[in-house]
C-alpha cells in the first residue's frame, strides 16, 4: 500500500499520538518518505520477529557501524504505526511514553533520550522534517489546504463528489484556479526540473595530492553545495579536508559524518539502493551520489568503485555530474578525462544501472540527504 505524510499522520492521530506529526517525520526519515522498508511494511525500523532480516547502520562508539538485525513485518502500513504509537508514544508495560511531551520539539527529544533512535543528530532530523513537509494545521486539521488533500485522497467519483468540487472550481477566483492548475499538472520530466543546476568538481585537478581517489568526496562535495551553498566554503579540496578530520576519502562513516558535522544532519549511507530510490529523491530536486563500478565490461563490471552525482533523469537516461570523466558505460574505463567532459552526462539509465545495482535489483550504494 503506497503511503504518504498525510496518511500517516491520519493513522497515528487515529492511533492517539499526541503529536502525529511527529510519527510522520519518522516515517520519512526511517523510510525515505516510504520508498524502502525495514520489514513488509515497517516503515519505522521497529525490530522483532517474524520478520526480515536486513543491513541497517547502528550509532556505536561515536561512530556508525553496519550491522544485520530482524524487523518485524506487518499486515498493513496501519498496523505497524499502531503499534509504533502503543509502544513508544502511549505509556507501555511501565515505561512513559512520549505523548507526555508538551511540544512536537520535545516530543522528538524524547524519542531520542529514550532510545528509540542511536543517531545522535535524529531530534533535529525529525524537527527539521516536521518544519519542512508539515502544513496540516495542529489545532484544527479540518481546515484547508489539508482537507482538500484529505477530499482527493477518498474522491470515489461519487455524484455528491462530483457536485462539490464543480461547485468549488466554479466559484473560484479564476487567477487563483489557474495557478492551482499550473501547481498541480506534473512538470514534464527533464523539461522543466532536470538536470539540477548543481556545481560541477572535476577530481583530477585536486591540489591537495589525491585528485585519483577522492571521487566520494567531489560527489559529496557538488551534491551538498546544491542544497546549501552557506555549507560549503569552498570546491570538493576545502570539503576533503573537512572529511580528513573525520577519517579517509573513501569511508562512508566519514563523509556521513562530515556532513552531519555540515549541518546535513539528515544524510545516510545507503547499500540496499533500488532505482526508485534515485528517482524519489530526483523528483524532490535532491542530487544523489551513487557507488558503481567503472572497470571491466557491462556484463562483468570490476573496481574498487567509483561514485558519481546523479542531478536529472528522463525516460532513458541520468544525468550525471562524473568528477573523473566521461565513463565509458559499455567497455568501462574513461577515454574523456578532460575537466568539463564529466560534466552533465547522459548515462543510459539501463547501462548505468548495470554497473549499480551488481548481485540484485536491490544493492545499490547510495547517499539521501532528505
Amino acid at each position: 500500500m503506497e503511503t504518504s505524510w498525510e496518511k500517516i499522520y491520519g493513522y497515528a492521530k487515529k492511533a492517539g499520538a499526541k503529536f502525529p506529526e511527529c510519527v510522520a517525520a519518522q516515517w520519512a526519515c526511517e523510510s525515505g518518505f516510504g520508498a524502502h522498508t525495514s520489514g513488509k511494511n515497517n516503515f519505522f525500523g521497529i525490530k522483532g520477529t517474524p520478520g526480515t532480516t536486513v543491513s541497517t547502520q547502528e550509532w556505536v562508539n561515536g561512530k556508525f557501524i553496519t550491522v544485520q538485525d530482524t524487523f518485524k513485518d506487518y499486515h498493513t502500513a496501519e498496523a505497524c504505526v499502531i503499534d509504533l504509537v502503543n509502544k513508544w508514544y502511549k505509556n507501555y508495560k511501565g515505561y512513559e511514553g512520549v505523548n507526555r511531551a508538551k511540544t512536537r520539539e520535545e516530543c522528538a527529544f524524547l524519542l531520542k533520550q529514550e532510545g528509540y533512535a542511536t543517531d545522535p543528530g535524529y531530534s533535529k532530523k525529525l524537527v527539521d522534517l516536521i518544519n519542512r513537509y508539515h502544513t496540516m494545521p495542529i489545532s484544527n486539521p479540518a481546515t484547508a489546504p489539508s482537507f482538500l488533500r484529505r477530499a482527493a485522497e477518498h474522491y470515489k467519483f461519487y455524484p455528491h463528489q462530483d457536485a462539490a468540487f464543480d461547485y468549488l472550481e466554479a466559484n473560484s477566483d479564476p487567477k487563483v484556479f489557474a495557478k492551482f492548475k499550473e501547481m498541480f499538472s506534473p512538470p514534464k520530466v527533464g523539461v522543466f526540473k532536470f538536470p539540477l543546476d548543481v556545481p560541477y568538481f572535476y577530481q583530477r585537478d585536486s591540489k591537495e595530492g589525491h585528485g585519483e581517489r577522492m571521487c566520494f568526496s567531489s560527489a559529496m562535495a557538488m551534491a551538498l553545495d546544491y542544497l546549501d551553498p552557506e555549507a560549503i566554503a569552498g570546491d570538493d579540496d576545502w570539503y576533503l579536508n573537512e572529511v580528513f578530520k573525520r577519517g579517509d576519502t573513501v569511508s562512508s562513516v566519514a563523509q556521513i559524518s562530515t556532513a552531519h558535522a555540515l549541518g546535513f544532519t539528515s544524510a545516510e549511507f545507503h547499500t540496499d539502493g533500488c532505482e526508485k530510490n534515485l528517482i524519489t529523491l530526483l523528483d524532490r530536486q535532491v542530487p544523489v551520489p551513487i557507488g558503481i563500478l567503472h572497470k571491466g565490461p557491462i556484463s562483468s563490471p570490476t573496481g574498487g568503485g567509483h561514485w558519481v552525482t546523479l542531478i536529472g533523469y528522463d525516460q532513458t537516461h541520468f544525468w550525471v555530474h562524473d568528477p573523473y570523466g566521461e565513463l565509458d558505460l559499455i567497455n568501462g574505463n574513461y577515454p574523456k578525462r578532460g575537466s568539463t567532459d564529466g560534466k552533465a552526462v547522459r548515462y543510459t539509465r539501463q547501462n548505468l544501472l548495470k554497473r549499480w545495482l551488481i548481485h540484485s535489483s536491490s544493492d545499490g550504494w547510495y547517499v539521501s540527504v532528505i
